[in-house]
């Protein structure tokens, strides 16, 4: 199957973030979005409440505060 080549402006969900920390059963795809942002061929909005889901995430997992400053300061809203 082709996959076809995205470009523009999206607004990412949370979930695609999570998958991606998480590295669940969805990271091939979530990555592949993680990849396009950081190589600048997409520009990707999120809403405030990503912060909340992945410090809620990361704390469910055991994950520490500070870890989760560091990671969260990563992000550019």
């Amino acid at each position: 199957m082709l996959e076809r080549e995205l470009k523009g402006e999206f607004l990412i969900d949370s979930d695609v973030f999570l998958s991606y920390f998480k590295a669940d059963e969805l990271v091939k795809h979530s990555e592949k979005v993680i990849n396009l942002i950081l190589d600048n061929k997409i520009i990707a909005y999120v809403s405030s409440i990503l912060y909340d889901d992945l410090v809620t995430c990361l704390l469910s997992v055991g994950v520490d505060i500070d870890s989760n400053v560091v990671m969260l300061s990563l992000i550019h809203i």
